[in-house]
C-alpha cells in the first residue's frame, strides 16, 4: 500500500509568526523528520533564508501568493520534497500572509495532484494584537481562521485582558471547531502529530468546486531590495527607527560589513511600527547578499529604495 505523508498547512496574517512556528516546531519535535515548503516572493529565497533547515529540507514555491499559483506548481514542489528526502513524517507548508487558505486545501486534497501527500491538519497563527484592526480591513484574517483546526495565538500575554477576550470571543465565532492555543504553548501541539486526515472533518469546504470559491486575498504594494554591497548597520537602525508610513510588514535578511557580517547575516522582522535584527549563520553555500522584502499601502518606493541605500558602504 503506498505511504503518504500528512501535510500540516500553516496560515496566518504578515507578521503572525509562521516562520517563528516551523523553527519551534522543528527544534521542539526534533524526533520528527520534516520536510517544509515555503512561499517565495518572486525568485528570492527570503523564507527558506529565514527557516532553520537544511538545504534539502526545504523547497521554495515561487511564482506568486500560494493561493494563486496553478495547482499542478504545488504538486511539482511537494514531489521535489518527498523525493529529495525520502521518508518524512510530516510536511510543514508555509502559506504567504495573504492567502486564502481554501483553494490550497483543496489542492492538496486532490490525490491525482498531491500524490503521495494528504492534508492532515490546519495551524492559523493570529497576533491577537493586531487582530481587530487587521480583521477591519482584510477579509483574508477571516478566510484563514474559518478552516483551522488549531489556532496559535501569539503576544498573548502582551495584551490586556479586555482586548484579548474581546479577540477570542471574535474568534470562537468565526471558528467554532478549533482549539486556540497560546504561542507560548507549544508542547500542547503533541496530539497534532498522531495523524488525523482532515477531510474527515472538514469535508464540506473540501467538497466545493474550484470555480465556485471566492479567494479572499489580500493585495498590497511590495517593494524588493537586493544588494551585494554590505550595508552598515547604524544607518539600518535609523530606518527601523523611522520606518516609512503605510507599511504592515518587512522582512529579509542583510548582509553587515565587518568580520561578523562575512559571518552572520542579520535577519529583519518588522510587524507595523516594530523592527528587530536577529543573527543568524549564513547556510553552506549561501550567497552573502541583502534580500529585504516591504509591504504596505500607498509606499514611496523612490524615497525607501534611497534610505536603503544609503546604508551602503560605501554610500553609492
Amino acid at each position: 500500500m503506498e505511504r503518504r505523508v500528512p501535510v500540516t498547512l500553516i496560515t496566518g496574517f504578515l507578521g503572525a509568526g509562521k516562520s517563528t512556528l516551523i523553527n519551534r516546531l522543528m527544534s521542539h519535535f526534533a524526533a520528527h523528520r520534516f520536510g517544509v515548503v515555503v512561499n517565495e516572493f518572486g525568485e528570492v529565497a527570503l523564507e527558506s533564508a529565514i527557516i532553520d533547515a537544511g538545504v534539502d529540507e526545504v523547497v521554495e514555491l515561487t511564482g506568486g501568493c500560494m493561493c494563486c499559483v496553478t495547482r499542478r506548481d504545488l504538486g511539482r514542489a511537494l514531489k521535489k520534497l518527498l523525493a529529495y528526502r525520502g521518508e518524512l513524517d510530516r510536511v510543514l507548508l508555509e502559506a504567504s500572509g495573504t492567502s486564502d487558505p481554501l483553494p490550497i486545501m483543496q489542492t492538496l486534497n486532490k490525490r491525482k495532484i498531491a500524490s503521495g501527500a494528504f492534508l492532515d491538519s490546519v495551524i492559523t497563527v493570529v497576533d491577537l494584537e493586531r487582530f481587530q484592526e487587521l480583521r477591519a480591513n482584510y477579509n483574508t484574517v477571516d478566510a484563514q481562521l474559518e478552516h483551522a483546526d488549531i489556532v496559535l495565538l501569539s503576544r498573548y500575554t502582551e495584551v490586556d485582558e479586555h482586548r484579548r477576550e474581546t479577540a477570542l470571543e471574535a474568534m470562537r465565532e468565526i471558528a467554532p471547531r478549533a482549539r486556540l492555543v497560546p504561542f507560548e504553548s507549544i508542547e500542547t501541539l503533541e496530539p497534532l502529530f498522531a495523524g488525523h486526515g482532515y477531510e474527515g472533518r472538514h469535508s464540506s469546504e473540501l467538497e466545493l468546486e474550484h470555480d465556485a470559491i471566492t479567494v479572499r486575498h489580500a493585495t498590497l504594494a511590495s517593494v524588493l531590495f537586493q544588494s551585494e554591497t554590505p550595508l552598515q548597520v547604524d544607518g539600518l537602525r535609523e530606518l527601523l527607527n523611522d520606518l516609512p508610513p503605510g507599511l504592515v510588514r518587512a522582512k529579509g535578511y542583510v548582509y553587515l560589513d565587518g568580520k561578523d557580517g562575512r559571518r552572520h547575516k542579520m535577519l529583519l522582522q518588522v510587524v507595523g511600527r516594530r523592527g528587530n535584527l536577529q543573527a543568524s549563520p549564513w547556510k553552506r553555500g549561501e550567497k552573502r547578499q541583502t534580500a529585504l522584502l516591504f509591504l504596505g499601502h500607498d509606499l514611496d518606493e523612490r524615497s525607501l529604495r534611497t534610505r536603503i541605500e544609503a546604508c551602503r558602504k560605501d554610500g553609492s
